[in-house]
């Protein structure tokens, strides 16, 4: 099938974009790290592995890739419904999982909300493991945190 789109490295003026696009996206959940200044961090400390795919001027698809110099994580794959099903989505995450690779990530995590079956369907496809061993657990800065 025909692969019309461009990828490109995020920039921080595609912010706003970006996060327009996952409110627009099911099975992406955005949080608090996903306020702007948040994703201009994330844009800086990973240059290479945050991406955006676009047909046109049309946002098609993204993936955010983090590597904290252990661990690779990736973040909001996601991918417009019409794009689904052409290997955008994998040709994103094997673009990011290489930048990760070449920083020196050996291993790389990501979530999938329980009730994702496209997600997990897609990424159990391509050989990735759900891990039984492990509990994830999460804690939040409560607003207005702040340090002494």
């Amino acid at each position: 099938m025909e692969s019309n789109w461009v990828i490109e490295e995020a920039r921080p003026e595609n912010i706003p974009a970006m996060i327009e696009f996952w409110q627009e996206i099911d099975g992406v959940g955005l949080g608090r790290s996903d306020e702007p200044w948040a994703l201009e961090i994330m844009l800086t400390n990973n240059p290479g592995s945050c991406l955006i795919a676009w047909q046109g001027e049309t946002m098609v698809g993204t993936i955010l890739g983090g590597f904290d110099g252990r661990r690779g994580m990736i973040y909001h794959l996601a991918v417009s419904p019409p794009w689904r099903r052409r290997k955008l989505g994998k040709v994103l995450l094997e673009r990011c999982l290489k930048v990760m690779r070449q920083r020196g990530a050996v291993k790389v995590n990501l979530f999938v909300y329980r009730d994702n079956s496209g997600a997990i369907t897609f990424y159990e496809g391509l050989g990735w493991v759900q891990r039984e061993d492990i509990h994830a657990y999460s804690w939040d800065y409560p607003a207005g945190f702040e340090e002494n």
